[in-house]
């Protein structure tokens, strides 16, 4: 895009100019620079009372700092003369001749003067003691966090010789004597470091001054002549900006635009409009597509609920199907082999739908899997996986009705237990039986017992396990496929095997819910005695 400057307008000369500069620096500059000097004074005097007063608390906390050592050396020594106990490695103890001090605790100089003794007297007239380096004691003192001026620390003698450390002349000062120790703590900061500080921030200060009342004085008129035209300038280029992508730009209104100001205010109406609309569906975009990846992930969850493989039994011939939902849910039913002669068969609804509905489905399956082939009884195997699913689930409300049983293949025997779950039916000589126990679904309550029965299976009868995604099936009128359709249906085809009759049994649900949503999964299986 190519640039379009301002025309340049001339320098302002002449002996107008003159005169204007000359009444600038005598009307703003003369008082402006003594109220800056007279500033600069005061600030420094109050700056070296905060200096002083933070220097006297730095003073009083090391202090303080220096008491609960010693307080903490005393009360250690007072264990170790009691009894032996093991110290750190980065504590000594030293026996040490005794100082003479009337006190059973003290604080004394080594004779080389480098370390202080803190100790105790003995009860067999001994004396021992921690030894503390001054200058362990100054380099702990000495760090100073973010000080702005540089402070200089001594710990002096009871002469008032520095033992280590400098004492700085010409300087704020602040002297405490360390109690229970022969030291003083000194702390200076050099009055020079503050002058040298505020001299800087003066001349710092006068320069931006002069500066400014240069600047205003020489392009007073340049900016008077440009100041009207502003407004309608910053217009045209926010809707450049604008133009070029930057859509974030806004016209600020000026106190000199008037009908500018009206103008630039419909502008950014307008934009604050076109942005809400573009967010608005954005953010329906981004949640279709979010609810699109957990449909995805939900149904691949579900069908990892379902054996690859149906066993093949012989004279069991099994047939299972299911039909997903828009929205996923915990539907499951499972078939696997105990042993060599026992087979556990189950189908099961999960409350709820979404991710969480088969993640619980999918806990349930594997518990019933692992205690199954653990060879655990039936009534075994619903016990644990009840109280694994409470413990999973907690006070979240979560349960799953379930029909489960275990089919003997030598007796043809058939032991069950529904827990909440439809009852499976048993189509036998044109006849419908309900398999069913009384029982609460899993992970509702804690569960006692649970109740089973046991029937003997006859040639050519046949179980049909579903859920309730088959009877509630809607059709366009919103009437419900129901649960006697599903028996007629039973019985209109009851010579068919279980590939025959549950593909009967799924396109009669089809042709009744013809265009219509389904809003839970079809499942079901079939199994056949030849």
């Amino acid at each position: 895009m190519a640039n379009h400057p301002f025309p340049r307008k001339s320098s302002p000369h002449g002996s107008l100019a003159f005169r204007s500069v000359v009444i600038a620096l005598a009307v703003l500059a003369l008082p402006l620079t003594l109220q800056t000097i007279f500033l600069y004074y005061q600030e420094y005097n109050q700056s070296i009372e905060e200096v002083r007063r933070v220097l006297d608390v730095i003073a009083e906390g090391s202090e303080t700092y220096v008491q609960d050592r010693i307080e903490r050396d005393w009360k250690i020594l007072g264990a170790v003369a009691v009894k032996p106990i093991e110290l750190g490695d980065d504590l000594t103890v030293y026996k040490i001749r005794n100082p003479g001090s009337s006190e059973d605790r003290f604080v004394t100089m080594d004779y080389l003067g480098k370390n202080l003794q803190i100790g105790i007297h003995t009860p067999d007239g001994k004396a021992i003691a921690f030894l503390l380096p001054l200058s362990e004691l100054y380099e702990t003192l000495e760090a100073f966090d973010k000080a702005p001026y540089p402070i200089s620390l001594a710990l002096l003698g009871s002469d008032n010789a520095p033992l280590i450390g400098r004492v700085v002349n010409d300087a704020i000062t602040s002297k405490i004597a360390l109690q229970n120790t022969p030291l003083t703590l000194c702390l200076s900061v050099p009055l020079s470091a503050i002058r040298d500080s505020y001299e800087r921030e003066l001349l710092f200060r006068s320069l931006i001054l002069l500066g400014s009342i240069l600047v205003v004085g020489g392009l007073l008129l340049a900016i008077l002549t440009r100041r009207m035209t502003k407004p309608m300038r910053h217009l045209c280029d926010t809707m450049a900006r604008v133009s070029e992508g930057a859509t974030h730009c806004r016209y600020r209104p000026d106190w000199m635009g008037f009908e500018i100001n009206t103008l630039g205010a419909q502008f950014n109406d307008t934009l604050n409009a076109v942005e809400h609309h573009q967010a608005a569906a954005a953010k329906e975009r981004i949640e279709r597509e979010k609810w699109a990846q957990e449909m995805r992930l939900g149904h691949e969850i579900q069908k990892s609920l379902f054996p690859e493989h149906i066993p093949d039994l012989g004279h069991l011939e099994i047939a299972a199907r299911y039909t997903p939902a828009l929205e996923v849910s915990g539907d499951f039913y499972d078939f696997f082999l105990i042993d060599d002669h026992r087979l556990f068969l189950a189908i099961a609804d999960t409350a709820g739908k979404g991710i969480s509905a088969c993640i619980y489905s999918l806990g349930v399956r594997g518990a019933l899997r692992a205690l199954g082939r653990a060879k655990h009884s039936l009534s075994e195997m619903i016990l644990r996986a009840n109280q694994l699913l409470i413990d999973d689930t907690k006070h979240s409300g979560m349960f799953i009705t379930l029909w489960a049983g275990v089919y003997d293949m030598k007796t043809r025997a058939l032991t069950y237990t529904n827990h909440g779950h439809l009852p499976t039916l048993l189509v036998r000589e044109g006849a419908i039986e309900e398999l069913t126990t009384p029982g609460i679904a899993l992970g509702a309550t804690h569960l006692d017992t649970v109740p089973t029965k046991k029937i003997t299976l006859r040639p050519h009868d046949r179980l049909l396990l579903y859920t309730d995604g088959v009877i509630e099936a809607h059709n366009p009128q919103n009437h419900l496929y129901s649960g006697e359709r599903l028996k007629g249906q039973l019985l209109t085809h009851n010579t068919l095997g279980s590939h025959a009759l549950l593909n009967a049994l799924f396109q009669d649900v089809h042709s009744f819910t013809k265009d219509a949503p389904l809003h839970d999964d079809l499942t079901a299986a079939i199994l056949y005695l030849s």
